[in-house]
C-alpha cells in the first residue's frame, strides 16, 4: 500500500546527490505528523556500492540543528530490491519523521534479489563514513513494515547480526529459519483490521518470541488498517506512530543498550529455564549463583533447573541453602524440593516438605493427585499422611 506522488524536482536533486530540504506537502504527505522544512537536512543520492553497471545509492536525513555526539540511525528497510522506492512518500516521511525525532534515518537503493547483499553494504559503507555522517554505527535500528518486513525479520533474526540495537515491524512479518534474539529489543506493530491470515502469522511469530523470553513489544491498533500509518489520519495512528519512534529511541540508547547487555546472562537463563533447556538453565544460574550467592531466588531457580537435568540431590541443596538464608518462600521452595525428592524416590527426605505443603495451603487430594508424586503412591507412610 504505497502511494507514489513527489515532485519531479526533488527527484531529480536526488539522482543529482545534493542537499535538499524533501518537502512534504500536504496534499502527498504521507505520515500525519507535519514535520518543518527548517528541522531536517536530508543528504539524498549518496553513493554506497558501484560495480559495472550498479549504482546504489542512499538518502541520510538527520536534524538540522547540530548533534553533541554521533546521532542513532536507523536504516528503513528495502524488502522490494528496488532503486526508487526511497523517494516514495511513505519513505521519505518515515525519514524526515525520525530525523525530526533526534535520529538519523537512511532510504537506500536495492537491486534484484539483492535485498541482504545491499543492505549489508551499505551496512559497511555507514560503518566507515560514521564519523563524517556524523552518526553512532554502535547504535543501528531496522525499520520495515508490509512486504518488506517479509524479508526484513529474518534479517534481523540472524544471530550474527550484533550491529542491530533494535528493531520495529508495521503490519508484516516473514518467517524467519533462526530463533528469535535474546539480544535485540524488538516491536510488533498489529493492524488489527488487517489480512486474517497475516495477524495470524504476526501472532504466531510474536508469541513464539515471548516464550523464548525475547525483549518483545507489542503494539496492536485494534481499529488500524494496513497502512494505518498513512492517510486517514487520526489520533491513534498517529500516537502508534510515536510510540514506535520512542521505542526506537530508547533502544538506541547507551544507557538503555548497557542496561540490556547487563541483563544478558539473566534474560538467557530464564529463556532456558522456561524452555526446558536443562543444561542451558543450570549454566547460567550457577554463574548468577556464583556472583551473588545470598540471593535466594537465583538459588532457588537454580535447584528448579537442577531438578530437570535430574541432579536431585544438589537440587535439594540448593532449596535447603535457600530456606537457610531467610527465604520465607517455603509453598514453592518445598514445591520444588518435594519433585526432587521423588526423582529420587526418597519418602524420607520428602516428607518435611510434604508437611510444609499442608500447611501451606495444599490440600491432602491435591497432594495425591499430582503426578510428580506418584511414585510415593506405594508408600504407606505417603498414604497415611494424605488420608488414603
Amino acid at each position: 500500500m504505497i502511494r507514489i506522488g513527489r515532485t519531479r524536482a526533488l527527484a531529480c536533486a536526488a539522482l543529482a546527490g545534493v542537499v535538499v530540504a524533501a518537502p512534504a506537502r500536504a496534499q502527498d504527505r504521507w505520515l500525519g505528523q507535519a514535520v518543518p522544512d527548517h528541522a531536517v537536512r536530508v543528504d539524498t543520492g549518496m553513493v554506497f556500492h558501484s560495480a559495472d553497471t550498479l549504482t546504489l545509492r542512499f538518502d541520510l536525513y538527520r536534524p538540522t540543528a547540530a548533534a553533541a555526539a554521533p546521532l542513532p540511525m536507523v536504516i528503513i528497510y528495502n524488502g522490494f530490491a528496488s532503486r526508487e522506492i526511497r523517494q516514495r512518500p511513505q519513505h521519505v516521511d518515515w525519514g524526515r519523521y525520525l530525523a525530526s525525532s533526534g535520529l538519523a534515518a537512511i532510504n537506500y537503493d536495492s537491486h534484484a534479489d539483492g535485498q541482504v547483499q545491499d543492505f549489508d553494504a551499505l551496512r559497511a559503507h555507514l560503518v566507515r563514513n560514521a564519523t563524517a555522517l556524523g552518526i553512532d554505527p554502535a547504535a543501528t535500528g531496522i525499520l520495515a513494515w508490509s512486504g518488506h518486513a517479509f524479508t526484513g525479520y529474518p534479517l534481523a533474526m540472524d544471530p550474527q547480526r550484533t550491529d542491530l540495537s533494535a528493531a520495529v515491524f508495521l503490519y508484516g512479518l516473514g518467517p524467519s529459519p533462526y530463533e528469535p534474539r535474546l539480544d535485540l529489543p524488538t516491536l510488533f506493530v498489529r493492524a488489527g483490521l488487517d489480512e486474517v491470515g497475516l495477524n495470524v502469522r504476526m501472532d504466531s511469530i510474536a508469541g513464539h518470541a515471548l516464550r523464548r523470553n525475547a525483549p518483545v513489544s507489542v503494539i496492536n491498533h485494534s481499529s488500524g488498517i494496513h497502512g494505518f500509518d498513512g492517510a486517514p489520519h487520526e489520533a491513534v495512528s498517529e500516537d502508534i506512530v510515536a510510540a514506535m519512534v520512542a521505542f526506537l529511541r530508547s533502544n538506541l540508547s547507551a544507557e538503555t543498550r548497557a542496561a540490556r547487555a547487563a541483563g544478558m546472562l539473566a534474560t538467557r537463563a530464564a529463556s532456558a529455564l522456561y524452555n526446558r533447556d536443562w543444561p542451558g538453565a543450570v549454566a547460567g544460574y550457577e554463574a548468577m549463583v556464583r556472583a551473588d550467592s545470598t540471593n535466594t531466588t537465583l538459588r532457588m531457580r537454580l535447584g528448579h533447573a537442577l531438578t530437570g537435568a535430574g541432579e536431585y540431590r544438589r537440587a535439594l541443596a540448593e532449596y535447603q541453602r535457600t530456606v537457610d538464608l531467610g527465604d520465607g518462600r517455603l509453598r514453592d521452595i518445598s514445591n520444588g524440593a518435594v519433585v526432587a525428592a521423588a526423582g529420587l524416590r526418597d519418602f524420607d527426605l520428602a516428607l518435611p516438605w510434604l508437611n510444609i505443603l499442608l500447611q501451606r495451603g495444599y490440600t491432602q487430594e491435591d497432594l495425591w493427585n499430582d503426578a510428580r508424586l506418584q511414585v510415593f503412591r506405594e508408600e504407606a507412610r505417603f498414604r497415611v499422611l494424605l488420608g488414603h
